[in-house]
């Protein structure tokens, strides 16, 4: 674009009116002449804005919203300028997704739970074929040395969950077997709740049962007909308890002594022989050990 002007006569501001003239829909105030790298001002001649004759202008156009000034807007709170400098956070881990987790995959491999399943005393799940190898490997992890063998574990009656099925079978289908689901694929038998995380599950220890504390609450003669006979407190085996850390059962459980129950332990402080007196801290009865005052 050639433009003619006077450099004796006119200002900066009346070359810009000139320009802004030749391109329809622009004003003088959107537009920004340059010369050698400096923005030329509005109240300063031609010549003191050191243009000469043969001179080549830039032209440009100034930029909707902002001041021209290089700042933007929050930058000068001082607030923003330190959470530049903050640590990063981790991540946290949604407890219900933990929780699913911990109901739905192996303990050891991570992998879904599909059955054979085992359950050890201290309530966490494993796949079968995944705990043989580490127990064939002696690869247990660090924590798990109470697990000597199978015979240390409670194989499980799993109760496949019907209606999850039904769902994630046309999504199995498009996307190919073996993919990761949020739906539980079991359930309690009786009650019909998922095992998810959401609701307790204990298993039968004698016969391996797994069902919801719902169940054994509210149909306990149903539960009773299930398992064959009326189960005792000391049967069950909390799935994934909440209470004491996973780590420090585990700890107690390793410093427990072989075949010690509870049973064991009350034959050491109980006698054999029914004795109707009484006995105090300090005063033992003699009978329980064979011997006769009268």
């Amino acid at each position: 674009m050639t433009v003619s002007c006077s450099l004796e006569q006119d200002d900066v501001k009346a070359l810009r009116s000139r320009v802004a003239q030749l391109l329809p829909g622009s004003t003088a105030e959107d537009l920004v002449l340059t010369h050698r790298g400096r923005c030329l001002r509005d109240n300063e001649s031609l010549l003191e804005a050191g243009l000469v004759q043969g001179s080549t202008l830039f032209l440009s156009t100034r930029l909707v919203g902002g001041g021209g000034d290089g700042g933007s807007t929050g930058a000068e709170s001082r607030s923003c300028y330190l959470e530049m400098y903050l640590n990063k956070k981790p991540d946290k881990v949604n407890p219900a997704e933990e929780q699913l987790a911990r109901y739905t995959q192996c303990t050891l491999s991570g992998a879904p739970l599909l059955p054979p399943c085992v359950i050890d005393e201290l309530g966490m799940l494993y796949n079968k074929d995944a705990m043989v190898e580490a127990l064939l490997a002696k690869s247990l992890p660090e924590g798990h040395a109470y697990i000597t063998g199978l015979k240390s574990l409670v194989e499980l009656k799993l109760t496949v969950n019907l209606e999850a099925a039904k769902r994630t079978a046309p999504k199995a289908a498009e996307k190919g077997l073996h993919q990761p689901s949020n739906e539980a694929a079991f359930s309690c038998p009786v009650a019909g709740v998922p095992f998810n995380g959401r609701f307790k599950f204990i298993v039968h220890r004698p016969t391996g049962w797994v069902l919801s504390e719902k169940a054994v609450k509210e149909a306990p003669s149903v539960v009773a007909e299930l398992l064959g006979s009326k189960p005792a407190s000391e049967d069950w085996i909390p799935v994934n308890p909440s209470g004491m850390p996973a780590a420090k059962k585990a700890k107690v459980m390793e410093t427990m002594p072989q075949h010690a129950t509870s049973k064991l332990y009350a034959s050491l402080f109980t006698s054999s022989i029914k004795n109707p007196v009484k006995e105090t801290y300090c005063c033992r009865s003699t009978s329980a050990r064979g011997m006769n005052l009268g």
